[in-house]
Order: C-alpha cells, then sequence, then structure tokens
C-alpha cells in the first residue's frame, strides 16, 4: 500500500488556531494581508504571509516577469524568464554604479546568495547593509561584495558620502569570464562578514571572513550591483543568520555537469537535464531519496521543487540532517520538509516517522508548478517555509524538537513519497 500524505501516522496535536494579523516590515497592498496560526504546543507555530515579502525573512525573487519589490537606482533593468526561470539584467552599463535594491533597512544578520553574470566590462555583485540609496557611483552607505575580470573575490564599503573603500580581496584562482554563472555568498553577522564564491555547480570555493571592526552599519537591506558592466542575477535569496568563519564552505547544486556530485542514491531512478539545470526523479517510489555526502551542523537549505506526475497522497521535498540512510519510506535518521497537494509538511525520521502538520497552503498544488522551499536548522528546531517559485502567499511552519534530538548532524538530499518529480536551484549555507 502506498504510504501518502494523508496516510502517514502523526503526533496527535491539540491545536486552537488563532489568527492573527503580522504587520509586515514593509508597505503591501491590502490584498496581501498576513495571518499567523499558534499551536497549542508552545514549540509549533505555522503561518501564512506574502511571496517572500521584501520586508521578511527568509525572502527570494524570482525575477520571472517582475521586479515587484525592487528599488533601481541608475540602469536599465529588465526580467526575462529563462528555461523556465527568472533572471534579472542591467543593460546599461557605465561608471554611474547601477544598482537595484530591496528588502528591509531593518535586517541585521543574514545571509544573502546569488548567482551573477558579467555580460561585458569587468565586475558585479551584491550589496548588503544598504541604506540611504540614491544614484550615483559610490551612493548608499553599506557594503558590496563582487567579482571581477582581474579574477578577485572582494569587499568594500560605501560611507554615504560617496566615498567608497576596499576592505579585502583575494585571488580567484580559476579565471573570471563573461558569460559565465558565478554563485557569490554573503554572510553578515555583526560587524564580521564572510564573502564565498564559486562557479555555479562547481563547488571549488573561494572565500574570506572580514570583521569591519567597530562598524556602525549593522542593518540595512540587500541588493545588487555593477560598474563599468553589463550584468545578470538569478536565484537570489536571503535568509536569518549567517556565519563568522570559512571553516565550513556552502553548496551550491546546479545540475549543469550532469550529475548530483557526491551523492548516493537509495532507490529511484534520476535523470538531468544540463540546460533547465534539473534533476528529475522519474521512478516515484516510496521513500526515494538522493543523498549529497557533506555533513552539516546549524544550517539553511533553499531550493525549488516540483511535481511532475500524480500528486495525490504523495509528497516530495528535501532531507536534511541525514544519517544512516538506506532504502525503505522511513529508512534513515533525518528532518524531512515537505510539499503535499494541499500542504507542508514537517517531520522527523529516525527509521520511522513523526509528523507536525500538514500546514495547509491555501490552494492546490499544481502538476509541474515549482515551489520554493526554504529550510532552517538551528540547534533542534527546524523551520519551513514555502511558496510557489512564480509568486504567491508563502507558508511557514516551525517546530522544536528539543536538545539531544538523534538528528544532531548529517547530510542533505531530496526525496520523494510515491510522486514522480523535479528538483533545481540547491543551495545550503552553514550558520
Amino acid at each position: 500500500m502506498l504510504l501518502g500524505l494523508f496516510a502517514r501516522p502523526t503526533t496527535a496535536l491539540t491545536a486552537v488556531v488563532v489568527a492573527v494579523l503580522v504587520v509586515l516590515g514593509l508597505t503591501v497592498p491590502a490584498t496581501e494581508g498576513a495571518f499567523v496560526a499558534k499551536v497549542a504546543n508552545s514549540q509549533n507555530t505555522m503561518s501564512t504571509a506574502t511571496s517572500f515579502n521584501p520586508g521578511t525573512l527568509p525572502y527570494r525573487s524570482n525575477f520571472a516577469g517582475s521586479d515587484a519589490g525592487w528599488t533601481t537606482y541608475g540602469g536599465s533593468w529588465q526580467t526575462s524568464t529563462v528555461s523556465g526561470f527568472g533572471m534579472y539584467a542591467d543593460s546599461a552599463g557605465g561608471n554611474g554604479g547601477n544598482k537595484s535594491i530591496t528588502g528591509s533597512t531593518g535586517w541585521t544578520d543574514y545571509t544573502v546568495q546569488t548567482d551573477v553574470k558579467i555580460d561585458a566590462g569587468s565586475q558585479a555583485g551584491l550589496v548588503f547593509r544598504v541604506t540611504n540609496p540614491s544614484i550615483g557611483t559610490d551612493a548608499f552607505t553599506g557594503y558590496y561584495a563582487a567579482v571581477n575580470t582581474a579574477n578577485e573575490l572582494f569587499l568594500g564599503k560605501m560611507d554615504g558620502s560617496g566615498g567608497y573603500t576596499q576592505l579585502q580581496s583575494t585571488p580567484i584562482a580559476s579565471s573570471i569570464a563573461l558569460n559565465t554563472w558565478y554563485h557569490i555568498v554573503v554572510q553578515a553577522v555583526g560587524c564580521t562578514f564572510t564573502v564565498s564564491q564559486t562557479t555555479t555547480g562547481a563547488n571549488t570555493w573561494t572565500a574570506f571572513t572580514y570583521t569591519d571592526t567597530g562598524c556602525t552599519q549593522t542593518a540595512g537591506a540587500i541588493g545588487v550591483r555593477d560598474q563599468g558592466s553589463k550584468a545578470s542575477w538569478r536565484f537570489l535569496t536571503a535568509t536569518a543568520g549567517g556565519t563568522t568563519s570559512t571553516s565550513v564552505s556552502p553548496l551550491n547544486v546546479a545540475i549543469r555537469g550532469g550529475s548530483f556530485p557526491n551523492a548516493t542514491a537509495y532507490g529511484g531512478t534520476y535523470t538531468f537535464d544540463q540546460q533547465a539545470e534539473t534533476i528529475s526523479n522519474t521512478a516515484g517510489g516510496s521513500g526515494d531519496k538522493y543523498v549529497e555526502n557533506t555533513s552539516w551542523g546549524d544550517m539553511t537549505l533553499t531550493g525549488d521543487a516540483r511535481f511532475d506526475g500524480t500528486l495525490d497522497n504523495r509528497d516530495i521535498g528535501f532531507i536534511v540532517r541525514v544519517s544512516n540512510p538506506t532504502r525503505g519510506t522511513d529508512s534513515l535518521t533525518a528532518f524531512y520538509v515537505g510539499l503535499g497537494k494541499t500542504g507542508l509538511i514537517l517531520g522527523a525520521q529516525n527509521n520511522g516517522y513523526s509528523g507536525r502538520g500538514p500546514t495547509p497552503l491555501g490552494r492546490t498544488v499544481t502538476q509541474g508548478e515549482w515551489w520554493h522551499l526554504t529550510v532552517e536548522v538551528v540547534g533542534c528546531k527546524v523551520t519551513a517555509t514555502a511558496s510557489p517559485s512564480l509568486g504567491g502567499p508563502a507558508v511557514q511552519n516551525s517546530f522544536d524538537y528539543g536538545a539531544g534530538c538523534p538528528q544532531s548532524a548529517g547530510s542533505i538530499g531530496i526525496r520523494t513519497l510515491g510522486a514522480t518529480a523535479s528538483w533545481r536551484n540547491i543551495a545550503v549555507t552553514p550558520r
């Protein structure tokens, strides 16, 4: 018998649901109100919010048909959709430090990451901790992390008065080429910034950590910027928290080489589309999983998942803190965050399954539709967030499994329960 979303045993929760209006950090249209539902067990919370609204974390920009929520300062900006995912580009070039800003000036410690491609010129990257932006080369207060065609990863600081100071740079072993995607990760914690870079999907990281002693710019928005260049960006996310060390590198799984590197399959039949950068399980077995072999403690995973076949009584998603995986429905120790036909699933596996949900999505997931999932694990607390990749209300579920949980460290992976499915744009960062 197929064990699916509604066939599984779940831990009973006596729930008293209270709808509370959430006041968001940025003004949004009245039709985008957000609500929080609290469960009687104080360790568990569920909520719905606007579609990764720029005032809240986690945040994700899909760039598919619109740059809503972004404000541009110089440049000529366009969005486009390529192979089913959105892309944001500045086609103006010039030396005006063209930038586009989103997020909240109240954000403090966070991780922001993106793919960036220099289309012409010499440099492009991310800005963070941004306040007081205006048109002009260095016209904002905040920081700039970028790559350049001199084969450097560098960090600079804008003082809000048109001044710029380069804080640190490090050589990149491989050449930075035009029309090639590179993945940049910035983790800002207090006055310490960890900046990492790799060719997208390669995981050959260049990284450094810099402490701006006595910094006063401890909060600010995020954005993208180029200088003397035309550039493009995609897959931009911002999530809470970060690390102050380069001892654990991020992970960027972009299926551009026709494989899932450093990973082992436990059931399933997998295919790779290098142009669309997707991995698909065409078998749809009960508990098929593909596990990457890096071990993580506190971490954040972001990625997209899609049902390719029937949805009824089936689910797909991500597993984190994986240990002792074997073939079988729940033959592993892990946390599982999944997507069902109508709900966001959060559960724990330890050669068995204990579920917390599902949290209603507010509508039905459709076959072939991409959904973006964020999984945050700190200690034994797991927070899951889901939203349609092309935009729509975000839903969140969080549960603290308590000190001493068996899922203390482990790998990440993808998983299906009776469904054929695809995944893309999987990224993991340490916390």
